[in-house]
């Protein structure tokens, strides 16, 4: 399947060039109405409870503790934007080695995660991380919705690789 890389090793200047022009007003307004920022501790509940409320269910217990986790030891990510002391949409990354993978983005509002996908862009380009996978594009047969989010991610620039992906079947 292909999907969507960024190489963080160029400069910030030709990462911005890459980014969709209409993004760009997007990412300034966001930037403007929201504080975006690294979220750790106590506030990473606001991120499973966000998600909770965008997706219609909680996350398994097992699967939020063990991202919790990965923020504390640093393989995780998870940048937040928020009006005063109300979240309104997160940004979850998995760190490893050199590069990161975009794991989850739970928004309550149309154009927050325009301004955060550019914030992590940042971020990680700070911390050295060389590569961002931004995720999986759609192929042939996936639904308007796969097409849009694909579309979502192309826009920040960068292009698609193949990557290999197998799915195991277990007998019942």
């Amino acid at each position: 399947w292909p999907s969507r890389v960024l190489d963080l090793t160029q400069s910030e200047a030709i990462l911005h060039a890459g980014v969709r022009k209409s993004y760009r007003h997007l990412i300034n307004r966001g930037q403007r109405r929201w504080r975006i920022e690294e979220v750790s501790g106590q506030q990473v509940e606001a991120y499973h409870a966000c998600y909770a409320l965008v997706k219609g269910h909680q996350r398994p217990a097992a699967a939020a503790a063990l991202m919790t986790q990965w923020i504390k030891d640093g393989n995780g990510l998870l940048l937040g934007a928020r009006e005063g002391d109300e979240w309104h949409a997160f940004c979850y990354l998995i760190l490893y080695k050199d590069g990161a993978y975009y794991a989850s983005g739970p928004s309550l509002e149309p154009g927050a995660m325009h301004a955060l996908q550019w914030a992590a862009i940042l971020a990680l380009k700070a911390r050295g991380v060389r590569r961002y996978e931004l995720g999986w594009q759609a192929r042939l047969g996936d639904t308007d919705k796969d097409r849009g989010i694909s579309r979502f991610k192309a826009g920040f620039g960068g292009e698609d690789r193949m990557v290999q992906a197998v799915e195991r079947v277990f007998p019942e």
